[in-house]
């Protein structure tokens, strides 16, 4: 099986991203030539793990439960009613975010209540949402854009 940088690598074989050419350091010279470049296996592991965890919330139906529990702790039924979903539904979309470690279950009794489980979940939600409410419909960042006159 073939990880997603050995995707990159070979996609990019015939690009310029081949080897990097040594070259003699002259007297004064302090730049050291490299060895050819290569994605560390950790790194490599790490990047397909948290991509895996995008692809966890990349799901609207999930990002509106994030959302939601932004303003706190609330049961599958609140979420459901919130959210426009039946109970089962929102059963399994807690159970993915739950698994991956986006949110928290709390036992109050014969009640199950939902929390984000980390405060970064939280800052990540609120990056997402300032980035989309910074952008134009046709996907321009209007602070990118210079005055002509």
């Amino acid at each position: 099986m073939r990880s997603g940088n050995d995707n990159f690598q070979s996609h990019h074989a015939g690009h310029g991203a081949g080897p990097r050419q040594r070259r003699s350091a002259g007297p004064g010279d302090a730049r050291v030539s490299a060895a050819p470049l290569r994605a560390d296996a950790e790194i490599a592991e790490a990047s397909d793990k948290m991509a895996a965890l995008l692809k966890s919330i990349a799901h609207p139906g999930r990002l509106m439960i994030l959302c939601v529990l932004r303003d706190g702790p609330r049961s599958v039924g609140e979420l459901a009613r919130a959210v426009g979903v039946r109970e089962p539904a929102m059963s399994q979309q807690l159970a993915k975010l739950k698994a991956d470690g986006f949110v928290d279950a709390i036992r109050q009794g014969r009640i199950v209540h939902y929390a984000i489980a980390r405060a970064g979940i939280v800052e990540l939600i609120h990056f997402l949402l300032a980035r989309i409410h910074h952008l134009r419909p046709d996907g321009l960042d209007p602070a990118a854009e210079t005055d002509p006159g």
